[in-house]
């Protein structure tokens, strides 16, 4: 079984990450988890079996010789009760994780990532690796991307250096002519295309996307995005102004500004926009090698795979095409990691709530079998249906916000170390605490209402008859 289950929770990780998984069982855990097994048995097993030793044996003899049992050992009422609110507690620390980390996945998915990731497709190519170089590897980008262009459904190419949403980044220190140095001169850049405003979706604010001339002519122009002009420039018209990577200026290395987008993630899902420089691919600092193509479509990106195939080989056969999904598919494959918390914490939150929704069950039908006499004889002087009902569900209640309330300090421990892990709330958000409190009481007293129900049900004569 502990085999199977870790092969089914492989399935979750997205398939090119598996490799790096181990599915197969270490010894060494499989020792540890059988010895905590069984020290839980022996635990558990060992406090009831120490306060069956504690029988007063005389009232046991005439309490069995009557045929009943009417009281119990103060300390087995405890333990019973005191175990019901651990796992109500433990539940709460659980419910509140998995709620937090749906609701970050939840945040995640739903911001504004400053692109149009909708009828893209995104495919890697890298004909360096077949033996283009130089001018020659430069003409090939530039053929193939022409050949897309005029595809049947296809609006506009173009080309990044670094995927979006891949992880990957490339950051260095710049250097303003004119300009005071700021705290931190660091900003990332991408080597793009022509047209990738158009291609991306994303708002040109000012001046003009690169084009081909750009790209032909190998131009040191930049298309900056608004944190970058905000964070260097302020209000100052940034159009004209030049900067160079490093931090000592350099006149024959200089980037001129042409134009302002608006703010767009590309490395990932998560944090803030960085301030980041598009700049043509055939003018970056790196030998230029692979690439990856953006191809926007007027409709359903899949349906162009092949065609974008076909010109692939049709260039050269023997080029090789990598990753090739669209690109809300791969924006949603940034989140495997999320998504993995997210559903492994809700397993574990909905197996805890069960096992103490059990435990509070057993609990009370237990205590409403001890009181059976009591709550006949409560019925025969005139207790109504609903006072019995409300008098036995109220301590399935009660134990349920005692665990809750014993919960509380536990959860806010234990946010402090998924924190990091959280986006766009806090550990200690009150509207999960409050909302996963209140399901948490309602189903624990869902729990408590059947062993309620059948005490509110019982016949006083025949009860009082048994006794």
């Amino acid at each position: 079984c502990a085999g199977w289950t870790s092969r089914a929770l492989l399935l979750l990780v997205p398939a090119e990450r598996r490799p790096l998984i181990g599915a197969d069982i270490d010894v060494t855990i499989l020792i540890f988890a059988a010895a905590v097994s069984a020290g839980t048995a022996v635990l558990f097993g060992l406090v009831p079996a120490l306060l069956a030793t504690r029988v007063e044996v005389l009232p046991a003899l005439k309490q069995s010789a009557s045929g009943t049992v009417t009281s119990d050992h103060p300390a087995h009422k405890i333990w019973s009760t005191s175990f019901v609110v651990v796992q109500v507690a433990l539940s709460l620390v659980l419910l509140v994780g998995a709620t937090l980390f749906i609701r970050t996945l939840t945040n995640l998915q739903r911001q504004a990532l400053g692109v149009d990731e909708d009828k893209l497709l995104v495919f890697g190519v890298d004909p360096s690796q077949n033996g283009y170089a130089g001018d020659r590897l430069v003409a090939l980008y530039g053929d193939l991307i022409r050949r897309l262009e005029v595809l049947p459904r296809v609006e506009s190419v173009s080309a990044v250096r670094l995927r979006l949403f891949s992880g990957w980044v490339s950051s260095s220190s710049i250097s303003i002519p004119g300009l005071a140095p700021k705290p931190s001169m660091n900003m990332q850049s991408n080597g793009v295309g022509a047209h990738f405003v158009k291609t991306f979706g994303i708002r040109m604010l000012a001046g003009r996307d690169i084009d081909w001339s750009d790209i032909d002519a190998k131009r040191r122009v930049a298309v900056v995005n608004e944190a970058m002009a905000s964070y260097f420039f302020g209000d100052l018209n940034v159009i004209g102004r030049r900067f160079s990577f490093g931090e000592t200026p350099d006149p024959d290395a200089e980037y001129e500004i042409i134009g302002v987008v608006s703010n767009a993630k590309y490395s990932q899902v998560r944090g803030t926009f960085p301030r980041t420089a598009y700049i043509p691919y055939t003018a970056m600092r790196t030998t230029l090698q692979g690439l990856y193509l953006h191809v926007r479509t007027a409709a359903d990106p899949i349906d162009v795979a092949a065609s974008v195939r076909g010109v692939v080989r049709s260039v050269d056969p023997s080029l090789a095409i990598v990753e090739m999904d669209t690109m809300r598919h791969q924006v949603a494959d940034s989140l495997w990691q999320e998504r993995l918390f997210a559903k492994l914490t809700s397993a574990f939150s909905a197996l805890a709530l069960t096992l103490a929704c059990v435990g509070l069950y057993g609990t009370m039908s237990y205590g409403v079998g001890r009181r059976r006499s009591e709550i006949a004889v409560r019925m025969a002087l005139g207790a109504r249906y609903g006072q019995v009902l409300w008098m036995v569900l109220r301590q399935a209640v009660l134990l349920a916000v005692i665990g809750v309330v014993a919960g509380v300090p536990l959860t806010l421990l234990a946010g402090g170390y998924v924190s990091t892990l959280l986006y766009g709330l806090t550990p200690r958000d009150p509207a999960t605490m409050a909302m996963t409190a209140a399901a948490l009481i309602a189903t624990a007293s869902l729990a408590g209402y059947l062993p309620a129900r059948r005490a509110a049900r019982v016949d006083p004569a025949v009860a009082l008859k048994q006794d």
